[in-house]
């Protein structure tokens, strides 16, 4: 899941290039594209689903979602899907998908909400920090003009 399409269209792309040797059938959930299009692909299976949390609510809804052989959820940008108000649709799909399922959160700062969230809904999480508290930001050069 991403908290926009355009960054939804551009995890397709990768993983399109990415998976293009296996076969995998891969299909993108927006708001602003054909609905009937992504149920067709929903309906004819697929290996992987990207898209945005309220688009996916949509097609759980109506039946074109399918979680019961989830096997992994990635929340990309959740910090911004958060600021975004989409937090119950995150919920939503989080709890209707299998508790098996592997959760996999990335965040590029970690609020309350963020770390509560991940809480509930990760087991045996790991937290990869790529900087450390004290050296935020050190790849940033500041010049004044």
């Amino acid at each position: 899941m991403t908290p926009t399409r355009e960054l939804a269209l551009q995890v397709h792309r990768e993983l399109a290039w990415l998976y293009a040797d296996t076969g995998a059938r891969i299909t993108t959930c927006v708001g602003g594209m054909d609905p009937r299009r992504e149920s067709h692909a929903l309906a004819h299976g697929v290996h992987i689903v990207v898209g945005t949390p309220g688009r996916l609510c949509d097609h759980l809804e109506r039946g074109s979602l399918v979680l019961a052989q989830l096997e992994a959820v990635v929340l990309d940008e959740a910090d911004e899907m958060l600021d975004m108000g989409f937090r119950e649709d995150l919920e939503r799909l989080l709890q209707a998908a299998p508790a098996t399922r592997r959760t996999l959160l990335f965040s590029a700062t970690i609020p309350a909400d963020i770390a509560a969230m991940a809480k509930r809904y990760q087991r045996n999480a790991k937290r990869i920090a790529t900087t450390s508290e004290r050296e935020r930001h050190q790849d940033i050069a500041y010049a004044a003009a």
